[in-house]
């Protein structure tokens, strides 16, 4: 075929069409095949002793198993069967197997409070705050299912004294950002049920102000982590098996504390149960500037011309005809 004589638009919608026809006839030929058939289930066994049938749930509620050993056959992959295979749930108030496949209103989000993992032979994770069971089941063969159960258990506190893990001086990094550990409670990590009962608060002029006050501090908080495109001081929690807080961009020396209520309830006298933190700042850390996200003038349909720029190229027409010439 020549291609001489049509523009550069042409050419490439025709090449693509050109590369669609030779993949199809691949296809059609069987040149091109799916390496692993899909397969029913017939039989289903725990990973490993490390994925069931008990897991117990980090502080933060996560927990998670691979894949079972499908049909007996460590090399038969999740994609192979997933058509055959059906989660559910259950807590031990509950009396019936709740489907969680797309089924946001049982309270199961995916990618929320569960979801899949892809690394190594993949499998599911969980967040959870109370003890769960999750059973996987064949649809075609009903009577083939594995249960796990993950156990999730709130600690119980002593007292509420709280203390530093690590150092309590911080540096920021190139970007600006810092990152701290939550405090430990009593001598244990805290779980998500004590969060909100925390204190935290920035030294503004002398004086400890709390950190939601954003006209004072000069922070938001941000849920969703960094936003890239905001010139704002920002911070947030992290979650990483344990709870910690981020700051971004920190350009500058400031003093931090984190407060808890000497009698574990929210809005309780802290009295002197603080860690106070010294972040050190980087002068040079990037903040981004507004006006790099302004509009930007573009033209208008009967006037291309855009003062201190040189049209290079507009399109391939002459009026509502091909210019095959260009």
């Amino acid at each position: 075929m020549n291609l001489k004589g049509i523009g550069r638009k042409s050419r490439t919608a025709v090449s693509l069409i050109l590369a669609m026809v030779l993949v199809v006839s691949m296809i059609a030929s069987g040149k091109v095949t799916n390496a692993k058939a899909a397969t029913t289930i017939t039989s289903m066994g725990y990973y490993s002793a490390n994925d069931g049938p008990i897991i117990n749930a980090g502080v933060t509620g996560g927990a998670g198993f691979c894949y079972p050993i499908f049909n007996g056959d460590s090399s038969i992959k999740y994609e192979q069967v997933a058509d055959d295979l059906k989660a559910y749930v259950k807590t031990f108030s509950d009396n019936d197997w709740v489907d969680i496949d797309n089924n946001a209103a049982s309270g199961w989000i995916y990618d929320s409070n569960f979801g899949q993992f892809w690394d190594g032979p993949g499998g599911y994770w969980f967040t959870v705050d109370e003890t769960i069971q999750v059973r996987l089941q064949s649809k075609s063969n009903p009577s083939v299912y594995l249960d796990y159960t993950i156990n999730y258990s709130e600690p119980v506190r002593n007292s509420y004294v709280i203390s530093a893990d690590g150092s309590t001086t911080l540096t920021a990094g190139d970007t600006g950002a810092i990152g701290l550990i939550l405090p430990y409670i009593d001598g244990g990590r805290p779980v998500k049920s004590e969060l909100d009962n925390f204190v935290y608060e920035l030294k503004v002029n002398g004086q400890w102000v709390a950190m939601n006050e954003f006209t004072v501090t000069g922070f938001t908080y941000q849920a969703n982590g960094y936003k890239k495109n905001s010139a704002a001081n920002q911070w947030g929690y992290w979650v990483d098996g344990i709870y910690g807080l981020w700051f971004q961009p920190i350009q500058e020396d400031m003093s931090f504390r984190v407060g808890y209520p000497l009698d574990g309830e929210k809005g309780g006298d802290i009295g002197n149960n603080y860690v106070e933190y010294t972040f050190i700042g980087n002068p040079d850390a990037p903040r981004p500037d507004p006006a790099d996200y302004e509009d930007i003038e573009i033209g208008t349909v009967d006037n291309y011309d855009l003062d201190g720029w040189n049209l290079i190229w507009n399109d391939e027409f002459d009026g509502n005809a091909l210019d095959t010439s260009k």
